[in-house]
């Protein structure tokens, strides 16, 4: 095993979920604020080294977010996603968050970064809004949305990480894929790097969560 996906590294990754939960959307919301002040695509790594620079370094020098970014790209084309698509992401603090990404960068389609505090009633508006067309989640969140997402909405189930367990006390019951979703890593084995041209990369689709109506 990579020790980028090492218990160490992901210990590491997520030791300040419980101290920072009552915050929202925790680091995620850090790095795609990176974004939007135009730190590009690495204003995401930037963002998360910030808070952990020597282990997030170690990862990257190491390959493995190149190597499952381009074959998370390359599921994501055989998915259908092209330039101008969008592909939302509902996780918790997670290494997966920032691979799904640098993937969705990748093909130039928007990524749109789901805040879970979100009840299924926004979510659904949210991933009909947005016209997204694959919903990338920690498996636990997807048992809540069986009748919230929209139909032709595909959804990849991402295991939840055990420091995000045990930091929630997650009922074990919710962290097998449910039977309308799609296993991330089983997925992933599948397909090989994208090899595909570069192309321009779209501004990002962020949504706030208003005192009234609509996610915004």
């Amino acid at each position: 095993m990579s020790p980028f996906r090492s218990a160490a590294f992901r210990w590491l990754w997520c030791s300040s979920l419980a101290s920072s939960a009552a915050q929202g959307m925790e680091r995620t919301t850090t790095a795609w604020l990176a974004l939007l002040a135009g730190g590009g695509a690495f204003g995401v790594g930037l963002a998360f080294a910030a808070r952990n620079v020597p282990a997030l370094l170690f990862g990257l020098l190491s390959g493995t977010i190149a190597d499952r970014t381009d074959r998370i790209a390359s599921g994501l084309q055989k998915l259908g996603v092209k330039q101008g698509d969008s592909v939302a992401m509902l996780m918790r603090n997670d290494i997966a968050f920032i691979e799904a990404a640098y993937a969705a960068m990748r093909l130039g389609a928007y990524g749109v970064p789901v805040n879970w505090h979100f009840k299924p009633e926004e979510i659904n508006y949210v991933l009909k809004d947005s016209g997204t067309s694959v919903l990338i989640a920690h498996a636990d969140m997807l048992h809540q949305l069986r009748e919230a997402i929209p139909g032709g909405v595909i959804a990849l189930s991402v295991s939840t990480p055990p420091e995000i367990i045990a930091n929630y006390k997650i009922s074990p019951d919710h962290l097998t894929t449910p039977d309308f979703a799609i296993d991330f890593e089983s997925w992933l084995k599948q397909h090989p790097r994208y090899d595909g041209p570069a192309v321009p990369q779209p501004q990002n689709m962020i949504y706030t969560s208003g005192t009234t109506g609509h996610p915004k």
